[in-house]
Formats: structure tokens, C-alpha cells, sequence
């Protein structure tokens, strides 16, 4: 892991590359256009045949007026797509090197070769055990990872969310749906374009919660089978043992997770923003609808929460065992260090220079190992967790503030 070949060699397999899965491998593939601009393709697959549906199904351009009067929610769900997919493909598109990361700051050095002496030798043995000791941990969790990259849970996901699709396609388009317009020329069209749309939609979803609960799985795996007290490093200047990235990458899984809440007050304010358009509707966010707003973005602040530490919660054991046995070995170092000072103290003997010294080095040691994290969190991580898990409360929040002016 941290020399040779092993240093590159992946640690858990290209989540892009699912067998027999085409849209998130062209996506994440490394080639002549950007990330960006595939993304931005992906929205066009889902808008390019409702303009065309549109233009084809009535005077030319009054169907599009229409559509963007109506049907903009549909036209801002169609764009999140392709931010969503920005998002989490560059998320995953980067979790193995973030776990090799992590490997490279904490595994035992790399042993050297049997040709010194017998005492530099037992010394070797121990570092040749713990190096072996690492890689076979390391091997279990990259035999583990092989079915991550499994095309029968990843269909299964977006086959559930097709299904999910249809169903609320089925609930929602109905003959008072606004940008049809069922009693029009080419109402069917639009309402065959609209069902797909949810269907497509649906497995989009599907598949991205696929990839979302694989890394989740990834993480909290890493954390339980890889992360011992044995290989942290509670001086490490990261004052996380050395796995302040296992934090951050939790972080930005807990992020994307927290993005559709933004939706939440476009949603619910969506009477308030067609008035502002100047359009007469009737209607508005109800009390009932508004409690139940409520109680939704506050579980969905607990699940943000929830996901966010029980990904990283089996590294809080081994982050207290390391701190706990550094601090040990320096109160055994300090126990006998004072001894020493009042035997000479006793003895009246002249209190050396370099043994004040190695006092206060004491001091200053004990405060680095205290001052180590027993999460793998850093100030900076906790910030932006703290403001990622309230989204949903500050999206609930706004649409409280705007829908009573």
C-alpha cells in the first residue's frame, strides 16, 4: 500500500464501471468531452423530446410560453439532474483515491530486506508483521468491495425506482395537469412524453441511490475492517489519528444526500412564485400541507445526521483505544521521570537542564495526544457538517419566512 505497485492498485473497483450500465459510465468516462458538458447533455435528454412534443403539437411558438408557465417545475427537475449527476460522479469518481489517501498516511513502513543484524532483525520482524498484518486487511476489504460493482443490485435500485416513477407519473398527470393541456391537438403526445419522463426519471433516481447507499456501505466497511487502534497516529497533524479524510469524504456523501433539499421551497412555494409571474391561481400552502412539510424536513435533517456518523462510527472505538494507550505510555514516561526528579530533590542532587526539558517535552506531548479527536473530524469538517444537516430545517425555514409576507 505505501510502496510499489501496491501504492496504485485500487482499493475498491470503479464504481463507473457496473457491467452491462451505459448512462453513468459515459458520464464518468475519461474521454474527449468534460464532466460538465456530459452533464449538461444528460438535461437535454430530458428536455430535448418535451420541446419537441411541444413544438409539434401546436401553433409554434405559443406551446413553449405554455410549457415554461406551467411546466417549469418539470423544467427544474429535468436541470437537477444533470447537477445531481455532477455531483455525485465526481464524488465517486474519486472514493478510491481518498481511501488510498487515508492507507497511505497510516499503514506500517514498508519492511526492509533481511541483511542486518540480529538485533536491527527482531526489529524488522515486528515491522515485517505489521506490514503483513495491514495488506491482509487491505485484501479482505478489496475482496469485500468486488460486489460493489454487482449490475444485479444496481438494476434492482432503478428498476424500484422506475416502478415508483410510473406510479406517481400515474397520480400526478391528470386531464387538470397545466401544460398538457388535454383539451388541445397533441395532448396525447405530451402525455405519453410525460409518463416516460417519470419512468425514466425514476430509474435515474434509482441508480443514484444506488451508487449513494454502495458508498455509504464503502465507507463504514473501511472504518470497521481496515481502521485499528494499532496503525493511528494520534500525533499526526491532521489531530484525527491520520483519517481526517475518512471525515471529509463522509462529508461530501452527506452533501449530495442533502441536495434535494434545496427543492424544498421552490416546491412549496411554488402558488407564491406563479403570482409573482403575475398569474391568478387558486391556492396556497396549506396548514396541514406545511405540518407535514415540517415533520418531513426535520426526519430528513436526522437522516443527513444519521447517515453522516454511522458511516464513520466504527473508527470513534479505535480512535479512543490509540488515544487512550499514547496517553498511558507517556503518564509511564512521566511517572518515572518524577521519580527520578524527587530522588534527586531528596538527595539535594543539581536538577539537570536537558531532564527540565524532557519535562516540559512531556507536557507538550501529552497536550498534542489530548488535544487528538476520537471522530475522524477536523473544526472545518464539523462547520460544513453542521450547515449541511440543517439544510432541510433552513429550506423549511425560508418557506415559513416568504409564505407569510
Amino acid at each position: 500500500m505505501t510502496g510499489g505497485k501496491s501504492r496504485h492498485k485500487p482499493i475498491i473497483p470503479d464504481l463507473l464501471k457496473i457491467k452491462h450500465e451505459s448512462l453513468f459510465k459515459t458520464i464518468g468516462r475519461d474521454r474527449k468531452y468534460s464532466l460538465e458538458l456530459k452533464c449538461v447533455f444528460l438535461i437535454l435528454i430530458f428536455l430535448a423530446p418535451c420541446l419537441i412534443t411541444n413544438i409539434l403539437s401546436g401553433p409554434f411558438p405559443g406551446t413553449l410560453p405554455t410549457y415554461i408557465i406551467e411546466g417549469w417545475l418539470h423544467l427544474i427537475a429535468s436541470v437537477f439532474t444533470g447537477v445531481f449527476a455532477w455531483f455525485l460522479i465526481r464524488f465517486l469518481k474519486r472514493i478510491d483515491r481518498q481511501f488510498r489517501h487515508v492507507g497511505q498516511i497510516i499503514s506500517p513502513p514498508e519492511p526492509l530486506k533481511r541483511n542486518l543484524s540480529s538485533q536491527k532483525n527482531v526489529e524488522e520482524d515486528k515491522k515485517r508483521k505489521a506490514w503483513k498484518r495491514w495488506n491482509q486487511k487491505i485484501n479482505r476489504y478489496r475482496k469485500w468491495a468486488r460486489r460493489l460493482a454487482s449490475p444485479k443490485w444496481y438494476y434492482a435500485r432503478a428498476l424500484v425506482g422506475a416502478i415508483c416513477g410510473l406510479v406517481l407519473g400515474m397520480y400526478v398527470i391528470t386531464p387538470s395537469h397545466g401544460w398538457i393541456l388535454y383539451e388541445s391537438n397533441g395532448w396525447l403526445l405530451k402525455d405519453v412524453y410525460l409518463r416516460a419522463w417519470f419512468i425514466s426519471y425514476g430509474f435515474f433516481l434509482g441508480g443514484c441511490l444506488h451508487y449513494i447507499f454502495d458508498a455509504y456501505g464503502a465507507i463504514r466497511k473501511y472504518c470497521k475492517d481496515v481502521v485499528s487502534d494499532e496503525e493511528l497516529l494520534p500525533l499526526d497533524p491532521d489531530r484525527a489519528g491520520g483519517l481526517r479524510e475518512l471525515g471529509r469524504l463522509s462529508l461530501d456523501l452527506d452533501s449530495i444526500i442533502a441536495l434535494p433539499s434545496i427543492a424544498i421551497p421552490i416546491y412549496l412555494l411554488r402558488f407564491e412564485i406563479l403570482q409573482s409571474f403575475g398569474r391568478e391561481v387558486d391556492g396556497g400552502i396549506g396548514a396541514p400541507e406545511m405540518q407535514a412539510a415540517i415533520v418531513l424536513c426535520t426526519l430528513y435533517a436526522l437522516v443527513l445526521a444519521v447517515v453522516f456518523f454511522a458511516s464513520i462510527s466504527p473508527a470513534h472505538e479505535p480512535m479512543v483505544k490509540a488515544k487512550v494507550k499514547y496517553l498511558l505510555k507517556i503518564h509511564k514516561e512521566y511517572k518515572d521521570l518524577h521519580k527520578k526528579l524527587l530522588d534527586k530533590l531528596d538527595t539535594k542532587e543539581i536538577i539537570e537542564p536537558t531532564e527540565y526539558r524532557r519535562l516540559s517535552g512531556l507536557y507538550d506531548l501529552y497536550d498534542r495526544v489530548e488535544r487528538m479527536a476520537v471522530w475522524p473530524l477536523d473544526f472545518r469538517t464539523v462547520v460544513r457538517f453542521a450547515i449541511t444537516s440543517t439544510l432541510p430545517l433552513l429550506s423549511i425555514g425560508i418557506t415559513i419566512s416568504f409564505s407569510s409576507i
